[in-house]
C-alpha cells in the first residue's frame, strides 16, 4: 500500500502511501492506477478491488464504481454497462445479469437497450412477449389502436366516403367489413341518400 520513488530510502516511514484509485505491491516505486472494471476508495491499497456485479467503471484510476444504468446490466468487474438483448428490456437500475432484462409485452416492441416496451403504432402488432420490433399490418387488415397484438378483420374493398345534401355535408367513415356485412351497409347508404341524408339531431 506504499511506493518508494527515490533511492537510498532508510526506512519505511520514508515510503510514501498510494493515493486512493491507485495500488501499491511490495516493492512499488510508484502509483499505479485502478484498471477500469476496479476501484480502490481509500488510501494505502495494495489492489484494486473489481466491481461488484450492477456496477461499472469505464475509466482508470477510479475510486468509486458507477451502478448500471437502465437498459443495461453490468457482471462482476464490468468496465462498461451491456445493453438489454432486443426482445428485452431494463427499467430498473443496478441489474446485474442479463437474465434481469425483462422479456418484452405483447404489443409491444423492444429493441437493443430498452428501458421501457414501446407500445406499437396504428398499422402494426407484436402478437407475442419478446419481440424486438412491431410486425407491419398484413394487406387487407387494418389495427388502428395503439399497443395490439392483432390485426382487425379482412377489408372487403367497400369504401363509404362524404356525401353532399342540401348543402349539408354527411356520410360514413370508411369501414372495413366482413363480406357478409358490406351488401346491408350499402343499402342503408343508399336509402339515407335518397331520403335527404341522416335526421339533423
Amino acid at each position: 500500500g506504499s511506493f518508494g520513488s527515490e533511492a537510498g530510502l532508510q526506512s519505511m516511514e520514508q515510503c510514501m502511501q498510494c493515493p486512493a484509485g491507485s495500488f501499491c505491491t511490495p516493492g512499488s516505486t510508484e502509483a499505479l492506477p485502478c484498471r477500469p472494471g476496479s476501484s480502490a476508495a481509500t488510501n494505502g491499497s495494495s489492489d484494486c478491488p473489481v466491481c461488484v456485479s450492477g456496477s461499472f467503471q469505464g475509466s482508470s484510476g477510479a475510486t468509486t464504481c458507477v451502478v448500471c444504468e437502465q437498459g443495461a446490466f453490468c457482471p462482476q468487474a464490468a468496465s462498461a454497462p451491456l445493453p438489454c438483448s432486443s426482445g428485452r428490456f431494463g427499467n430498473g437500475t443496478g441489474l446485474a445479469a442479463a437474465s434481469e432484462c425483462h422479456e418484452c409485452l405483447p404489443g409491444h416492441s423492444c429493441p437493443t437497450g430498452s428501458i421501457t416496451p414501446a407500445k406499437c403504432a396504428p398499422g402494426s402488432v407484436a402478437p407475442n412477449a419478446g419481440a424486438p420490433f412491431c410486425e407491419r399490418c398484413a394487406a387487407g387488415t387494418f389495427q388502428k389502436g395503439e399497443g395490439e397484438t392483432v390485426a382487425r378483420r379482412t377489408c372487403s374493398g367497400h369504401n363509404f366516403g362524404f356525401e353532399k345534401k342540401g348543402g349539408r355535408s354527411w356520410g360514413f367513415e370508411r369501414f372495413c367489413l366482413r363480406d357478409e356485412l358490406a351488401a346491408a351497409y350499402a343499402q342503408l347508404g343508399s336509402l339515407l341518400l335518397d331520403n335527404g341524408g341522416p335526421a339533423a339531431a
